[in-house]
């Protein structure tokens, strides 16, 4: 960053617009808005596990200028209102702990274990959001993309307030290696997909999510994004989870577009 063409530059201590999953953006403006172009690759063999490879899907993020002069990264508001027919929400399952559902508010209080609930089944195509409230000292919660009735299957998008990061976590293992979302892996909390941000307990986190086949793109409080792929999981449902700790999930929500309009990022 600069304030002259001229310099001097340097580099804030997050300089990304996404994780690993966006790469080769390049920018254009309409005017009012900056908007960022980049690729979500695909990996080798159409596999979670395998190495990622050269070019993939076109992804496109809204920029906006922080007052310190840094880049935040939302949902394109173009992309948010295109999602207009919000699917009904039947009766939530929950897989374990203690859950408290009243209208449209989920809660959980697992101070030394993990509770996991279903919400409803997942289009293959679809917007999803959620504002996720936590207590102080809770470990971890989020989001479970493609769940199924058995605990720990699906996508799992993390919230570690006590890490300062938004993470994608896949389970189950499927490919040993040395890392911590791989089988066997030895090195603890290396993630594959993160993006770091301050995380305030008993603050409202808005969290988005475009799921279109293998991609997906999530958004968390207009500030990052994170792109990833889902392989080998091809269908399940939305869930909720939290580990150590107690949340609350509200204005749950699943959208898809009306018939006829078509699905691009």
């Amino acid at each position: 960053m600069s304030r002259s063409m001229s310099g001097p530059w340097r580099a804030p201590a997050e300089d990304g617009l996404d994780g690993r999953g966006f790469y080769a953006a390049k920018t254009a403006s309409d005017g009012r808005r900056r908007y960022a172009f980049g690729w979500i690759p695909t990996k080798r063999g159409q596999a979670d596990g395998e190495a990622w490879e050269w070019a993939g899907d076109l992804a496109i993020h809204q920029l906006d200028q922080r007052p310190d002069g840094t880049l935040a990264s939302r949902l394109p508001v173009s992309v948010r209102n295109s999602f207009t027919r919000r699917m009904p929400l039947p009766d939530s399952r929950p897989l374990s702990g203690d859950w408290k559902i009243q209208g449209g508010t989920w809660k959980s209080e697992a101070p030394d274990s993990v509770a996991e609930l279903l919400v409803a089944e997942l289009p293959p195509q679809c917007k999803v959001t959620a504002d996720i409230r936590f207590q102080a000292d809770t470990r971890e919660c989020g989001v479970i993309l493609r769940g199924t009735s058995g605990p720990e299957a699906g996508y799992y998008l993390r919230l570690e307030p006590g890490r300062r990061r938004f993470v994608l976590d896949t389970w189950p293992r499927t490919t040993p290696g040395e890392h911590q979302w791989q089988v066997g892996g030895d090195k603890p909390h290396a993630i594959e997909t993160e993006r770091l941000i301050e995380l305030a307990p008993e603050t409202v986190h808005r969290l988005e999510i475009i799921v279109d086949g293998s991609i997906g793109v999530a958004y968390l409080g207009d500030e990052v994004a994170m792109s990833f792929r889902m392989y080998d999981q091809e269908s399940g449902a939305l869930g909720l989870f939290v580990a150590d700790g107690s949340a609350t999930f509200s204005n749950v929500e699943i959208a898809v577009r009306s018939q006829g309009s078509e699905m691009a990022q």
